[in-house]
């Protein structure tokens, strides 16, 4: 992701002779040719600029910081952006079940924050009944910029997983805790019992060495029919798209994996009590089904 910048500036920290720091620049971006490598000193500092598209998406005609792996098909395939609804526009698959999610991550040992830090999603199941699909919110590029290591990929743990390499360069790139990105994950789950024994096989509540471990008591919060109208793949994915663009910033306390899973599964179900799994988040908690739902302009 970082291999298409473009270069601006070149800096470096200097000290005058009255022992005076400032910032030297020793180029900018249309001041003429760039001085050679041998003439810039140790601890120069460049600054580049992402394309102006960067800010809304992973590629210039597919905005929206959504993702959807796709591992169970014949040929697994990464989709993302807008991208992602054309690939899927025209299906008649639609999503009739969702299931609210909750696990700690795993740990060979927990400090006492991790034991309140618990991740949450939505696994939706649809009508062909031949696999689900796992939705979560994490951190923009939080997979990409750790190797393609997703705890929903059977194999998580190779040097080079089947996610990283479908995945484009774009997405690989410095994870950002201050935005967030959506993710879909196909599971090799025909439904919700099969979904479980995932969760309990990669569990604490199996006989797995520590560093195998991808789950601490994984528990199912609610499950209902999807009641939403449009239900289809292309529906589901323009939902995420709209949410991804309404607000893009990532909160520790109101803004996280529990409140999008609390928004996606309360919309899709229409259960409007639908409160964050732990309760030291819910007083932070605001619905915001109407992000689902609506357009936002890009600029």
């Amino acid at each position: 992701a970082l291999s298409a910048l473009e270069l601006r500036s070149i800096t470096v920290r200097c000290t005058t002779s009255l022992g005076i720091r400032k910032i030297k620049r020793l180029w900018n971006a249309g001041a003429g040719e760039l001085p050679t490598a041998e003439s810039i000193p140790h601890g120069a500092r460049a600054t580049f600029f992402a394309p102006v598209w960067a800010k809304d998406g992973w590629g210039p005609t597919s905005a929206g910081f959504v993702w959807w792996y796709r591992q169970v098909l014949p040929k697994p395939e990464f989709l993302f952006g807008e991208s992602a609804e054309r690939a899927v526009f025209g299906s008649t698959v639609k999503a009739v079940r969702a299931h609210h999610f909750a696990h700690r991550y795993g740990k060979v040992k927990e400090s006492n924050k991790d034991k309140l830090l618990y991740h949450t999603g939505v696994l939706l199941e649809w009508d062909h009944g031949k696999f689900t699909t796992v939705c979560e919110l994490g951190f923009k590029n939080g997979v990409g910029g750790y190797g393609g290591k997703s705890n929903w990929a059977k194999d998580r743990d190779e040097k080079i997983t089947e996610l990283y390499r479908l995945m484009p360069p774009a997405v690989k790139a410095p994870w950002d805790a201050k935005q967030f990105e959506l993710r879909m994950t196909d599971m090799p789950c025909a439904n919700l019992d099969e979904f479980q024994g995932w969760l309990q096989y990669y569990s604490n509540k199996a006989e797995l060495p520590g560093e195998r471990l991808r789950f601490i008591d994984p528990t199912i919060v609610e499950s209902k029919d999807v009641q939403v109208s449009g239900r289809t793949e292309a529906d589901i994915v323009r939902y995420l798209l709209n949410y991804a663009m309404a607000e893009r910033t990532y909160d520790e306390m109101s803004k996280n994996c529990q409140s999008f899973s609390t928004d996606w599964f309360g919309f899709l179900t229409n259960t409007r009590d639908c409160q964050p799994y732990v309760s030291l988040v819910r007083p932070f908690y605001r619905r915001k089904w109407e992000n689902f739902l609506f357009e936002t302009k890009q600029c």
